[in-house]
């Protein structure tokens, strides 16, 4: 398979509203399946700079208990920024296989990881709920999965989709894959 469709980049795609795109799931033909997803970084940024900004004017004033609530945010940004990774899953029924390519840190090289299966290997298509909140749930996040034979999971959307995001990328992906291939709903 080209080499050049397996490429990362930077910045997440932004539709015609200027709302960013959490995920792209495209069949490119009846036979190639491409799922892409990149972080929104921007975020992280002005979150790095009004930190940044808070720190520097809490020492001008002598406020520490200021300074230390913007070491307190910089470090979840930092966190974040980190943690957050961008994805390239192509299912390929012409060669049967899956390419799965997530990204390193800071879309780097470092922790990333490549991947190849066969599409023989995909036991179902699952969808995990996340419920943050805790006892009083505000919010219900999605994410998408594979799981292969062998007790592997392929991430195969971000954990921030809500529910009718991942109803809609659930089914697409379903459709393609297969009907045959069970689907789950877990948590």
């Amino acid at each position: 398979m080209n080499e050049e469709k397996f490429k990362l980049a930077l910045l997440a795609p932004i539709d015609n509203n200027g709302v960013t795109i959490k995920l792209i799931v495209d069949v490119e033909n009846s036979q190639t399946l491409s799922i892409r997803h990149y972080p929104e970084f921007i975020w992280f940024l002005l979150g790095t700079i009004g930190s940044l900004v808070g720190f520097f004017i809490s020492f001008v004033t002598g406020s520490l208990a200021w300074a230390f609530y913007c070491v307190v945010i910089l470090v979840i940004v930092f966190y974040n920024t980190f943690y957050a990774r961008a994805f390239t899953c192509i299912i390929d029924k012409k060669t049967s296989i899956i390419k799965h390519h997530r990204s390193g840190v800071l879309m780097t090289s470092f922790d990333e990881h490549k991947s190849n299966h066969k599409i023989a290997e995909i036991k179902r298509l699952e969808i995990q709920r996340y419920v943050k909140g805790g006892r009083w749930a505000w919010a219900d996040n999605f994410q998408i999965f594979l799981l292969l034979e062998k007790g592997q999971r392929i991430p195969l959307s971000p954990s921030s989709l809500d529910f009718g995001e991942c109803q809609e990328f659930a089914e697409q992906i379903h459709d393609f894959i297969g009907k045959e291939i069970p689907k789950k709903a877990l948590g």
